[in-house]
């Protein structure tokens, strides 16, 4: 007898197999098609009938998927948007004092932050020349970042990137800031105080574009001995 358990059924061979046996759709419609709640006289089923349910119900289906690719379509473009927004009144900024301001301050609302923060590493803490930032010991970046560029937290806060405002921190990312091999390690801190607004799932690669832009601005005004 030969063994069948490998054999596997293509197209020719279910359309050789219907093309010998033309009563197979007569003997096993019912098995074909699925149960319905209609109480046909006679027991016959409107074949039109179950066709029309099976086009209204991959039109329903249809209609959702269109709708969710508009809604995501949407979502990337206002994100998109906003984006476009804080580089351009990053790139507005005619000091250090002037963009920290507008980063601080602006992209906060741009972004729908609570709190954004720049941090960057010194040995020079009690005179560093830019107010405003956060000061870090060497080797903090790479410590909360590791080999990452991007680091998240959904649930959780960092006093050491957030200070004295990071009680009301309960999400937030921190992504590496490139400045380049002239200047030190840094990173910018988004934080909000909804938990799990920050989350791996919702993707980085927004945020990781917007940091590498900034990174840009900011070489060209910080200024240090």
């Amino acid at each position: 007898m030969t063994d069948n358990k490998n054999n596997k059924l293509d197209d020719n061979m279910v359309l050789d197999y219907l093309k010998s046996n033309p009563d197979f759709w007569e003997k096993n419609s019912l098995q074909l098609i699925p149960e319905h709640d209609d109480d046909d006289e006679d027991g016959v089923l409107d074949f039109q009938q179950f066709i029309l349910k099976k086009m209204r119900d991959n039109s329903v289906k249809d209609q959702i998927e269109k709708k969710a690719l508009i809604d995501l379509g949407k979502a990337n473009f206002i994100t998109f948007r906003r984006m476009q927004d804080c580089i351009l009144t990053s790139l507005a900024s005619e000091s250090m004092e002037q963009l920290i301001d507008v980063i601080y301050r602006d992209w906060a609302i741009l972004l729908e932050l609570d709190m954004i923060v720049i941090a960057i590493e010194t040995d020079n803490k009690d005179d560093f020349p830019v107010k405003g930032v956060s000061l870090l010991n060497d080797g903090d970046v790479d410590k909360y970042l590791g080999e990452n560029d991007i680091y998240i937290e959904s649930n959780g806060t960092s006093k050491d990137i957030f200070g004295s405002r990071s009680v009301l921190i309960n999400s937030y990312a921190l992504v590496r800031l490139p400045l380049g091999e002239d200047k030190p390690n840094a990173l910018v801190g988004f934080g909000v105080s909804q938990p799990g607004i920050f989350d791996y799932s919702h993707g980085t690669e927004s945020i990781a574009f917007l940091c590498s832009a900034l990174g840009y601005i900011v070489r060209r005004w910080l200024v240090l001995p």
